[in-house]
């Protein structure tokens, strides 16, 4: 189906129905000014085209843009020429294990290699870097961020390592920026070159690759703070789901087996995210939660050593969220392989999930007791994973739209000052397609939604073929476009 004029029109019409009834949902979205976006669209740049003088690869080698900054064996399987060879590292025969790459989209994190030279691990999948900063608020005990990587410690810090090669005063030229190894999402960046860019093992600054400058990581950290969604409200991470109100009923079905007692999914994930609304929950944490037997058995396949100055176990693996995990392509640190969130969903029902922090434990560990248990006094009535998986998928799609409007309404705010808004229209595309793929992909009702995906692909055209051409009042009718999707989800009601 096209796009018509009609179609804007209604939807225009919708939206100002809309806001008379409920009003726009509150968010805490900072207005975007045109030095900011400068700032973001280098971050881009550098994300996208810089090497550090190292092996060839850049961070979007590995996190591809179209792909939720991720990547799945499924992608990797799409690649040839130079693109396969940077992922695999074929330049540094043994540096990854190409079948653990290939199978399993796994890379090499650790730092020792054995007697032939052969990487020991840890392997890791790649992780998605959007809303990467509401993940960041746990600290150590030197007041910095710890809640970056799988484990909870990817982000190199000079009090736990301070043989860390991009520190300052390694004597290192340039000399590295103090937020290059102090915990922050940029020196999640400078880590990352160190581990994944260099020529060779020995990781020797200006020899197998060179440190990121302060203004590098600035921007990298800018652009990355801007990917994903922001702040549900003013006073919370997510929206908070007893305020959110799904159109389907198994999708609403979906929320009340997440939100129970029973299954406790909101014990770690309140309301969908890794980290607690304030006043709702705890901040971002590790957890011991079984999930390192799951998916595969590899060598020195724990999380990293412990951290001392938290009182960390090796076992345990940080939090992610679930919000975000609906539009991956694998799962868990070490890629269960499974391809889906139903699918992933089964491990926390089965004897494998035990975690010792959780009073009184589950109340089923396998899908047929889940099935025949009441939530709340609704009756399931079977398929119950296919129902949470159905409400975790539509939680994503909802939050794709909200992100899409924060992206137009920043297009709105770029427009007068004939600022570029290219980074908006691109990652409201992503979006759109995103929107489309999760919720097509559930395992319940194949008709699921299906007049939200059909419009949320018409917007994805919309927006493949947006530019700065676009007049401020086409802005705003895209603006009402989403609006009238968005409710076509869920209705916030706080």
């Amino acid at each position: 189906m096209k796009r018509k004029g009609i179609l804007t029109f209604i939807a225009a019409i919708c939206f100002l129905s809309l806001l008379a009834v409920t009003g726009p949902v509150e968010q805490a979205w900072a207005q975007m000014t045109p030095e900011d976006m400068a700032v973001i669209e280098e971050g881009f740049r550098l994300f996208h085209e810089e090497t550090f003088d190292g092996n060839g690869r850049t961070c979007a080698t590995c996190h591809l843009a179209s792909k939720a900054y991720t990547i799945s064996p499924a992608d990797i399987a799409k690649l040839k020429g130079r693109k396969l060879d940077l992922v695999l590292l074929s330049a540094l025969p043994d540096f990854e294990n190409e079948d653990l790459v290939k199978v399993l989209g796994l890379f090499n994190i650790g730092e020792f290699f054995d007697s032939n030279d052969m990487a020991t691990g840890q392997f890791r999948s790649s992780m998605s870097l959007n809303a990467l900063e509401l993940t960041t608020n746990g600290t150590n005990a030197t007041g910095n961020n710890i809640t970056l990587g799988w484990s909870g410690e990817g982000s190199p810090d000079v009090a736990r390592r301070p043989d860390f090669p991009c520190r300052p005063g390694a004597g290192v030229d340039p000399m590295p920026p103090v937020i290059g190894a102090d915990g922050s999402i940029e020196a999640f960046t400078q880590g990352a070159i160190v581990q994944h860019f260099t020529l060779s093992a020995a990781r020797v600054p200006g020899t197998d690759f060179r440190c990121a400058t302060q203004d590098e990581l600035i921007a990298m950290g800018k652009f990355q703070r801007w990917l994903g969604r922001r702040m549900a409200t003013e006073t919370a991470k997510e929206f908070d789901l007893r305020d959110l109100s799904f159109e389907n009923d198994d999708v609403e079905l979906g929320k009340i087996i997440f939100r129970s007692n029973k299954t406790k999914c909101r014990f770690c994930h309140i309301d969908g995210g890794a980290d607690g609304p304030s006043g709702r929950g705890p901040i971002n944490r590790n957890r011991d939660t079984g999930t390192e037997v799951a998916g595969h058995d590899l060598l020195d396949d724990v999380a990293n050593p412990p951290v001392d100055d938290v009182g960390e176990d090796e076992e345990e693996m940080n939090l992610q969220s679930i919000i975000e995990a609906a539009r991956k392509g694998t799962f868990f640190h070490n890629s269960l392989k499974v391809t889906n969130v139903e699918d992933a969903s089964r491990f926390y029902f089965s004897e494998d999930f035990t975690p010792p922090f959780l009073p009184g434990g589950l109340a089923c560990f396998d899908e047929a007791c889940l099935d025949l248990e009441p939530f709340g006094g609704n009756a399931i009535s079977g398929n119950a994973i296919n129902k949470l998986g159905a409400f975790l998928r539509s939680l994503s799609a909802y939050y794709g739209i909200v992100d899409t409007i924060r992206l137009v309404q920043e297009a709105i705010d770029l427009s007068p000052a004939g600022a570029s808004y290219d980074l908006q229209m691109l990652h409201g595309e992503f979006n759109m397609h995103d929107v489309v793929k999760v919720l097509k992909g559930n395992q319940l009702d194949p008709s699921l939604y299906s007049d939200v995906r059909e419009a949320a692909g018409d917007l994805e055209e919309v927006f493949g073929k947006a530019s700065k051409t676009n007049t401020l009042g086409k802005l705003n009718n895209l603006l009402g476009e989403l609006e009238s999707l968005r409710v076509m989800v869920a209705t916030f009601t706080p």
